[in-house]
């Protein structure tokens, strides 16, 4: 899973929460809605230091996974921005939402930060706004052709008057469910 896959999970796991407001990524190029709403946001993943390797596969193949562990910035604009991102913070912590994360193969972990902003428009006019970061946990799995060993054979030679002894060949049997 990675970019269009999170991005898809993220959204169908936010929207139902904050609905019936709006919600928009934060990079796209369309109008904002009226306030109050929400703006979706992922920053930069990062990977762990260890990788999970499958089993080697008739073909020579292998899972490797990577937990990744994503920003997920949600800003709220309008009045009272700071309660949603507040609520919204909160909600992503119940049983139902945590269960629906488990099915669109991501996770909720920490909350970063949670913040009340007010930003300045024009003149003297002033917009609430809400600012909640948590973690989005989530594994990119990909496929690792490695190869099989399917034949060894063991040869030599005896020196010093040393008999041979015959040695068989060693086919590697295939494993059986």
């Amino acid at each position: 899973m990675y970019d269009a896959a999170l991005r898809s999970a993220v959204w169908r796991l936010v929207e139902p929460i904050v609905a019936p407001l709006p919600l928009i990524w934060a990079e796209q190029n369309a109008p904002r809605p009226t306030p109050p709403f929400l703006a979706l946001r992922l920053a930069t993943a990062k990977p762990s230091e260890n990788d999970t390797h499958g089993e080697i596969n008739a073909d020579g193949a292998r899972e490797v996974d990577n937990q990744m562990a994503a920003t997920l910035e949600v800003q709220a604009f309008g009045f009272d921005a700071g309660d949603i991102v507040g609520a919204l913070a909160q909600r992503l912590r119940f049983d139902e939402h945590v269960a629906r994360a488990c099915e669109l193969g991501i996770a909720v972990g920490r909350r970063l930060s949670l913040r009340n902003l007010t930003a300045l428009l024009a003149g003297s006019q002033f917009e609430g706004r809400g600012l909640l970061e948590v973690e989005i946990l989530f594994t990119h799995r990909d496929l690792e052709r490695v190869g099989r060993i399917q034949r060894v054979v063991v040869g030599g030679e005896l020196h010093a008057g040393t008999r041979l002894l015959p040695v068989p060949d060693q086919t590697i049997p295939e494993e059986t469910p």
